[in-house]
């Protein structure tokens, strides 16, 4: 298998390792939950993923 048809341990953001990305209003509320596995969100928002242009 290619690396890029490998699935993530985890998530790289400018070469720092994340297993988890959560998205919270200023009073802490989370709003929203990314991992290498899914995306969960309260249902009055939504989490757009756009894809990398090569």
């Amino acid at each position: 298998m290619s690396n890029s048809n490998k699935k993530a341990s985890h998530i790289i953001i400018n070469g720092e390792n994340y297993d988890l990305i959560n998205v919270t209003t200023a009073n802490g509320e989370l709003i929203a939950s990314i991992s290498n596995e899914n995306v969960i969100h309260d249902i009055d928002y939504q989490v757009q993923l756009i894809k990398r242009k090569d």
